[in-house]
């Protein structure tokens, strides 16, 4: 990653940052990059292929993954739903630089058309 990266990942993200930043971007993502290339020469032909990290217990997908992977057996820990009234949508929507309605107005991102 170089400085010309940063700078489009900036644009990207709509955030501005100073050369100082751009210095420290570049080095951290560089690192993040070498630690990937570490990542890569772990052998791993021996390691069974994970299908599903968030498979119930007695669930088909769960039996799947403890025969493929026996250490890799998870459960989903879940709460009973409760219906609460909240204005978080009004509220939130107030604060929105652009709105319609009580709904986000934001620029368009992928093609089409500026409806």
């Amino acid at each position: 990653m170089d400085s010309d990266g940063i700078k489009k990942l900036a644009k990207l993200a709509k955030i501005k940052i100073n050369s100082e930043e751009e210095e420290k971007f570049v080095n951290e993502f560089n690192q993040i990059f070498d630690f990937f290339e570490v990542l890569k020469k772990i052998p791993t032909d021996d390691v069974r292929p994970l299908t599903h990290v968030t498979a119930t217990e007695n669930s088909d997908v769960n039996n799947e993954v403890q025969n493929l992977s026996p250490s890799c057996t998870t459960s989903n820990i879940m709460r009973e739903d409760e219906v609460q009234t909240s204005s978080v949508n009004r509220e939130t929507a107030l604060e929105a630089a652009e709105r319609f309605g009580s709904f986000f107005k934001v620029p368009l991102v992928i093609g089409g058309d500026s409806a």
